[in-house]
């Protein structure tokens, strides 16, 4: 949460990472559904959600299937984060087996530094099914606890849209110079690989997130054909579109997919 500097290979001078934003503060559940888990969260804080909010389509509050990588499976849309695995005890890497994502049946999964997860909005029939409800609480800028929890000197950081849902202005941010600034290791460094990793590794090659993203509100249950054509319909959310559609004509003729874990299932066994 504070900001970090890193060498390049070049002669050039380090690159310094700004300081990230909190934009949102709340509590979440992770529970079985079918042959997954979910994961449902409620927003506490910002009261009233703002441009910070809606730039990174957080909503109020909503549900998503969720689903961790395996560590020891490189999968070439994520090459650029091979080397930034999490340190899983053997009875953790145990879970994954042969398999390249699995449910996150264990929330220990989710308790070590560079573990990658998938998130895929879930069908408002599945929320309803699952029946969760998570207690919400009156939060503001004196009971919030993420900027304690986090070690966050709100001196250093800005929580302007934390707490008013407004992306805080230049002049509201503090100048890097008078920061604590975090140099980073050559293993903490961003991935190389350029245009492999970050958000274009989501809108390019077959990726989990990639077909995610294609074929996001699409309603099920449907074949192949289906969420092909779907998928036609929204080339412009991802660069690799064909590829990505390419793979879905592959998947098998005789079948209707109702979940998105069963597409998905399917589509990692012929990626």
């Amino acid at each position: 949460m504070i900001p970090a500097e890193y060498s390049t290979e070049t002669k050039g001078p380090d690159r310094i990472v700004p300081a990230a934003i909190p934009t949102g503060e709340g509590k979440y559940s992770i529970s079985k559904h079918d042959n997954h888990t979910e994961l449902a969260y409620i927003l506490e804080l910002p009261e009233k959600l703002g441009p910070s909010q809606t730039e990174f389509q957080i909503q109020k509050e909503a549900s998503y299937i969720i689903s961790i990588k395996n560590p020891e499976i490189n999968i070439e849309a994520f090459s650029s984060f091979s080397n930034k695995k999490p340190d899983y005890p053997e009875e953790l890497k145990q879970l994954f087996g042969s398999k390249r994502w699995i449910s996150a049946e264990s929330a220990d999964l989710l308790n070590y530094e560079n573990t990658q997860f998938l998130l895929i909005g879930a069908r408002k029939k599945d929320v309803e099914e699952l029946g969760i409800e998570i207690d919400e609480e009156a939060e503001n800028e004196k009971t919030a606890e993420l900027l304690a929890k986090l070690h966050i000197d709100k001196n250093n950081v800005p929580d302007k849209a934390l707490f008013t849902g407004k992306f805080p202005k230049e002049k509201e941010i503090p100048p890097i110079e008078t920061q604590e600034i975090k140099h980073l290791s050559k293993s903490e460094t961003p991935g190389k690989g350029g245009k492999k990793g970050g958000k274009v590794a989501a809108t390019s090659a077959s990726s989990a997130s990639a077909i995610a993203k294609i074929l996001g509100g699409v309603k099920l249950p449907k074949k192949k054909e289906g969420l092909a054509k779907y998928a036609e319909n929204n080339k412009s959310k991802v660069s690799n579109a064909e590829e990505i559609i390419n793979t879905i004509k592959d998947l098998p003729s005789n079948k209707s997919f109702s979940t998105m874990v069963e597409v998905e299932k399917a589509l990692g066994e012929i990626r």
